[in-house]
């Protein structure tokens, strides 16, 4: 098998890969060069690849940024889309790093970095498989959570209107939203709306 073969034979097995995973594995960079160059593989972002005939499936955005920086979750609005409740297309990545993190700067998949401390950055993370990437995403009621305690970066609306979606659609009880809104400090603010959702039913 020639270094090529085995580079499209890697990338069958996960939509991504990285420029170091590839080298891990025996490749040299002139053979990732080569690749590309023949058109059989795509440079998608800095020292990140996928083969060329790979089907694109909905969300690689979120894969390609997790992929590149795994100590980043998906959140806030980017979640919001991924959990489908909101209408909002995100012009870029949302993403939650932990305080003292370093925030991406690539300009692709362009990311919207935003720090916090713990509980908030560590608890309800789901991982959920996009390209081949184990993808961690925050759970619906810890995203509904962070969109009400933070203003400054989800508007009311966008939050209230997220919250409106999630009950009527039956993705998340009242109970679970108002448990997980508590523990993050956004019951107080959330509580009124969440009422009265469940009283109009």
């Amino acid at each position: 098998m020639t270094e090529v073969e085995h580079i499209l034979e890697l990338c069958s097995r996960s939509t991504l890969a990285r420029a170091s995973e590839l080298r891990e594995a025996g490749i040299s960079a002139t053979a990732i060069s080569r690749a590309v160059e023949k058109g059989l593989l795509l440079r998608v972002g800095r020292g990140l690849y996928q083969r060329a005939d790979a089907e694109i499936p909905e969300g690689i955005q979120l894969a390609e940024t997790s992929k590149l920086y795994p100590k980043l979750r998906i959140g806030l609005v980017s979640a919001l889309a991924f959990h489908e409740i909101t209408d909002e297309l995100p012009r870029q990545v949302w993403g939650i790093i932990p305080h003292g993190g370093w925030k991406p700067r690539a300009a692709y998949p362009k990311i919207r970095a935003v720090r916090m401390g713990e509980p908030h950055y560590s608890s309800h993370v789901e991982h959920h498989e996009i390209a081949g990437v184990s993808v961690p995403i925050y759970s619906l009621p810890k995203t509904l959570a962070d969109c009400f305690r933070l203003p400054r970066l989800v508007t009311r609306s966008t939050a209230i209107d997220a919250l409106g979606w999630t009950i009527r659609e039956g993705k998340s009880t009242p109970s679970e939203i108002s448990a997980v809104a508590q523990e993050h400090n956004a019951w107080p603010v959330m509580q009124p709306y969440l009422e009265a959702l469940a009283i109009n039913g």
